[in-house]
């Protein structure tokens, strides 16, 4: 597992999350543990989540129903 601080974390945003896909990386703040970044364990790659959650977001917008608590947690959920 590696071990980044959130500095690295905001500077390189998209290396880690990319690493992340393969094992875990966790952040460090203020010397302690504050989070930790995994990957989906789906059997979906990055790009078809990211599709679908764009697709759940554009539908919601598109009938102006927009309320976002309700999008998240089902996008989080997978419902």
């Amino acid at each position: 597992m590696i071990t980044i601080s959130l500095r690295q974390l905001h500077d390189e945003t998209e290396r880690y999350v990319g690493t992340a896909r393969s094992g875990s990386i966790q952040i460090e703040a203020n010397g302690e543990i504050v989070a930790v970044l995994v990957g989906p364990n789906c059997g979906k790659s990055f790009a078809e989540i990211w599709l679908e959650r764009e697709a759940n977001l554009a539908r919601v917008s598109d009938v102006g129903d927009w309320e976002s608590t309700s999008v998240i947690s089902e996008d989080r959920d997978g419902g």
